[in-house]
């Protein structure tokens, strides 16, 4: 079953078979049409690209999604499982949808072509009616432009942050007063967005959950350093990041299960308040 994406030329998801919310799915692994096929498979970008198509595609396919309400995502947890194929991108998927407390929910698994699992996600959104959004939208923009200006941030070397070669700073180095350490970050209109990123796409409206997480995995390299992956991870969304403004990632806590893996709890702040929280699991490679 073709879905067609509002915005998309193509669709990166095909469902299957979909009955009484659960789906079967197929993704196309176009490296030229996808250009965050490039990153490897638990990057926390691929994770979201994963959500959105899916959560989405199945969303319209049952007639939840209309020109009258949007679904904002509240909450996304994700794990990364280790197999003989760790360097396959998942090309088929299960897709459950779940409803708690009157929220939908969801929960999505990829696998390779071999059926060897390669990510499970379980998540939380709120509808809202488009008038509602829309104004909610202005309002938090409004507010946002009357106590931030757009900064001129000193970044961080691509190479401190994990990145390749052709990878875009976001956030500045560590920085720390009173035992609180921080980043600083922010995401332009001009530099955040594909052809002119290497991998990130969007709507262009806000800076993204995608955004999020690679801003979340820059500052665990700048706290961190040396070289991460990330293997698990958890987020909730309170309030939209605005593109073009400066914003904060603020670490709450760091916890060393051995001495490969650690986890990050993190707070993103902009204009005084909360928007995210961002916990990272994380292996040293």
């Amino acid at each position: 079953m073709k879905i067609s994406i509002p915005g998309q030329t193509h669709n990166f998801v095909d469902i299957e078979s979909l009955t009484n919310g659960r789906a079967t799915l197929r993704y196309d692994l176009n490296h030229d049409r996808w250009p965050w096929l490039s990153l490897p498979v638990n990057h926390p970008v691929l994770q979201d690209k994963y959500l959105y198509f899916s959560t989405l595609s199945v969303y319209i396919a049952e007639g939840k999604f209309d020109d009258s309400v949007l679904t904002a995502l509240t909450q996304v947890r994700w794990e990364i499982f280790r197999n003989d194929s760790d360097q396959l991108h998942a090309d088929q998927g299960s897709f459950n949808s779940i409803v708690e407390e009157g929220r939908s929910g969801f929960e999505l698994t990829g696998y390779t072509a071999s059926g060897a699992k390669v990510f499970k996600q379980t998540g939380r959104g709120r509808d809202f009616p488009v008038a509602q959004f829309k104004a909610m939208r202005a309002a938090s923009r409004a507010e946002a432009l009357a106590t931030l200006s757009p900064a001129t941030l000193n970044f961080a070397a691509p190479n401190e942050l994990g990145l390749g070669s052709d990878g875009i700073s976001f956030v500045t180095r560590a920085q720390e007063l009173d035992g609180e350490q921080w980043v600083d970050a922010q995401v332009t209109s001009e530099a955040g967005f594909h052809p002119t990123h290497p991998f990130h796409t969007g709507t262009g409206d806000h800076v993204n959950a995608g955004h999020l997480l690679d801003c979340a995995l820059q500052a665990a390299h700048a706290f961190l350093g040396g070289k991460l992956e990330c293997i698990a991870g958890e987020a909730q969304f309170k309030r939209y990041v605005e593109l073009d403004l400066p914003f904060s990632l603020r670490l709450l806590a760091q916890k060393s299960t051995d001495t490969d893996h650690t986890t990050l709890q993190l707070a993103v702040s902009q204009a005084k308040q909360e928007n995210a929280y961002i916990e990272l699991k994380l292996q040293r490679t």
